[in-house]
């Protein structure tokens, strides 16, 4: 005979609680004690009484000025090529190449760069002049064989051949002025902190936030997420193969996938030049033109 009542089911005299007899579970807490105590032994403390330490997350604007703390304080220039590739269903994937070239001035009174694309010629396309001042980044822009400065330009402006801004290029959001430490988390066999930049209101038509992944040991952005002003993720920007040349760190290539459409870009570094080495002519203090 069995009786249904609130601590289980009872049938012949064995009271069945979640499945689990009951003397078999009064049989089991007995056997399993000692293990409990030795494995509490070994680490030296009740095992309900280990704490798994909290994760401190640094300030997110002080990593974000140690991020570029760690920019090179000498002015330098990369030569790359861009390829991006545009996946067509009905066809083969569309391949557009171009040349870069690249100088900056981190170091400078006022951080500045300019960054120059070129047809597989070498014929100028277009160029921008970028001066980051007080979180915010100062664009001028040129365009034609003559590089013939344009009136009309927006810094959220696409290049001509690649599906992203000029203000994506040039990471110019390392420049916001408002950051959060969010997590740490995992990039291949790095640990990395994720910090969320906000935009400046200016801006806030275009971004949402950008994600940073920071790499923890070299304090160095491994990869940036951009979202639009929905909150859309619209762009990746990942640094693959970190390399040291005579003190400068960067990275062997970029790559940039673009939303909607997963267009990819892949930014390939051909030089890495210091001002003055051979084959440069030395830069004056500063060579870009002064925005009015």
């Amino acid at each position: 005979m069995s009786e249904v009542g609130n601590a289980g089911v009872v049938h012949s005299g064995i009271r069945w609680d979640s499945g689990v007899p009951y003397r078999m579970k009064k049989v089991l807490r007995h056997a399993l004690s000692p293990v409990l105590f030795l494995v509490a032994s070994a680490f030296g403390q009740d095992v309900a009484d280990q704490v798994i330490p909290r994760v401190v997350l640094p300030n997110g604007n002080a990593l974000l000025q140690a991020v570029r703390d760690r920019l090179p304080a000498e002015p330098i220039t990369l030569k790359a090529t861009l390829k991006t590739v545009t996946s067509v269903r009905s066809g083969p994937d569309e391949i557009t190449r171009v040349k870069a070239e690249s100088t900056m001035d981190f170091g400078a009174d006022i951080p500045h760069g300019s960054y120059t694309i070129f047809d597989l010629k070498g014929m100028p396309i277009e160029k921008v002049v970028v001066e980051w001042i007080k979180g915010n980044a100062r664009f001028t822009y040129f365009e034609g064989a003559n590089l013939l400065r344009k009136q009309d330009f927006v810094s959220t402006q696409m290049l001509k051949n690649a599906p992203f801004t000029w203000y994506d290029l040039s990471l110019s959001f390392l420049w916001w002025p408002q950051a959060k430490t969010i997590a740490q988390s995992q990039k291949t066999i790095r640990k990395v902190w994720l910090v969320d930049l906000e935009p400046p209101v200016e801006l806030r038509q275009t971004y949402s936030r950008v994600r940073l992944q920071i790499d923890q040991a070299e304090t160095l952005v491994r990869a940036a997420t951009v979202f639009d002003a929905q909150g859309e993720k619209i762009r990746e920007i990942e640094m693959k193969g970190l390399q040291e040349l005579d003190g400068i760190y960067t990275f062997k290539d970029m790559a940039i996938t673009s939303w909607p459409g997963k267009v990819k870009t892949t930014i390939l570094v051909k030089d890495l030049l210091r001002s003055g080495e051979v084959g440069e002519p030395v830069p004056p203090v500063n060579p870009f033109p002064r925005v009015p």
